[in-house]
């Protein structure tokens, strides 16, 4: 069922791909400014920057109650079977990588992405 639930997120959301791939060429500032600061960073020793921002979403699954009711005789016998009605999350790693091109400046606005790294599927 999460699955199903994050799939069509992302049929109505798009492409978390396609909207990594926009930031290639601009500022690390970008996605900053969509997402917040991202929650860790390293070196990669290439001479590229690794920027983690690890994303949360929740969704709630209503609960569902079905009655099978029959009757045998005179007696009736029904029985109740209920799923839902509980929170489902999904954690996400969202990854860019960027090289720093400003040396006259320091944070954020150093940096210009120039990859990513495409999240698992159940957060595409």
């Amino acid at each position: 069922m999460r699955f199903v639930v994050t799939l069509l997120a992302g049929l109505l959301f798009g492409c978390a791909s396609q909207i990594m791939q926009a930031y290639i060429g601009k500022s690390l500032t970008e996605p900053i400014f969509d997402y917040g600061p991202p929650e860790s960073a390293f070196d990669m020793g290439d001479g590229r920057r690794a920027f983690i921002w690890n994303i949360t979403s929740e969704s709630y699954i209503p609960r569902n109650s079905t009655i099978n009711a029959s009757v045998i005789g005179n007696q009736l016998y029904a029985s109740t079977y209920t799923t839902g009605g509980y929170v489902a999350s999904n954690q996400c790693a969202y990854v860019l990588f960027a090289k720093r091109t400003n040396n006259a400046v320091e944070g954020p606005a150093a940096w210009t992405v120039v990859g990513f790294r495409p999240p698992r599927l159940g957060c595409e």
